[in-house]
């Protein structure tokens, strides 16, 4: 029985090392998964036995409770007006300026790029060469505007030609207060108009030819009736602008710029006035832009 009994006893020796064994490897095994993880990017939650817990968010929760930080890019389209106010416009923004009515051999800042000279001051050419050049380079914030957007600039053109804004400091405050990931579309304008679709004489028609690239799924079909703020100054999220694709832009450049070479057709004015009404729709708004999207109805409500 004794012999028996020391057979037992090593055999119990034999399964607690066993089982040792087992528990070293086991958290080899941890330590080994834990660095591997956390070496490709993936951290989870591991409560080990040695030394203090280690305990972190899982990727899951880390993105969702991290606040993204925006960045933003100043897209004016410019002819002859006064940059002065762009002191004001904070250190952290990129500047793109499209110089449309001189003619020029080489942009005349850093931050100017000479483009459709031939097309003279419309905006949708500088905005569209824009999304064209920069589409797959968005900052997560645009905001376009002209040379003279600013109501000290322009404000003897009356209210449809300007925002109400007196300084950039308080436009870009207004933008990145109201600008929100569930509303990614803002127009920056004073007046708003209601305006019936494709019937007016000098851009009905190009309305018309716009629309193949401005419908959606949500609205296959021409609107009645729109309502825009007019002068297309405007602040867009990039996934609402990649709501299209690229070659959607492209397509609408080539539309503006070239279409003025087809006799007895449409010229550029034409087509930017057209897009100047439609803006709102090709960056996910529906025909009638909502209050949500009307920055100046925004600013208002705030103050009741």
């Amino acid at each position: 029985m004794k012999h028996v009994g020391g057979h037992r006893q090593q055999g119990g020796k034999r399964l607690r090392l066993f089982g040792s064994l087992v528990m070293i490897c086991t958290a080899l095994n941890i330590i080994v998964s834990v660095n591997i993880k956390q070496d490709g990017g993936v951290k989870d939650v591991y409560a080990s036995s040695f030394g203090e817990p280690h305990k972190v968010l899982p990727v899951a929760v880390i993105k969702s409770n991290t606040t993204s930080i925006d960045t933003f890019t100043l897209v004016i389209v410019r002819c002859t007006g006064n940059l002065t106010w762009l002191v004001d416009v904070p250190k952290d923004w990129k500047i793109v300026i499209y110089e449309k009515c001189l003619s020029l051999t080489e942009p005349i800042s850093q931050n100017s790029i000479a483009t459709a000279m031939n097309e003279g001051a419309e905006e949708c050419n500088g905005y569209l060469d824009y999304i064209v050049d920069y589409y797959h380079n968005l900052t997560s914030v645009t905001v376009f505007m002209h040379d003279d957007g600013l109501a000290p600039w322009s404000k003897w053109k009356g209210e449809s030609a300007h925002t109400p804004f007196i300084s950039f400091t308080d436009l870009a405050h207004a933008v990145t207060t109201h600008l929100t990931k569930n509303q990614g579309f803002v127009q920056l304008g004073v007046s708003r108009i209601n305006e019936s679709w494709g019937t007016n004489g000098y851009h009905g028609l190009a309305q018309k030819v716009l629309w193949p690239y401005i419908r959606s799924d949500q609205y296959p079909n021409p609107p009645e009736i729109i309502a825009f703020k007019p002068s297309a100054h405007m602040a867009v999220r990039q996934e609402q602008i990649q709501l299209r694709s690229q070659g959607t832009y492209e397509a609408m450049l080539q539309q503006v710029r070239y279409t003025n070479s087809v006799p007895n057709h449409l010229d550029a004015r034409q087509m930017c006035c057209a897009l100047e009404r439609s803006w709102h729709m090709l960056f996910g708004e529906p025909p009638e832009l909502s209050l949500k999207a009307d920055l100046l109805h925004q600013l208002n409500a705030a103050l009741e």
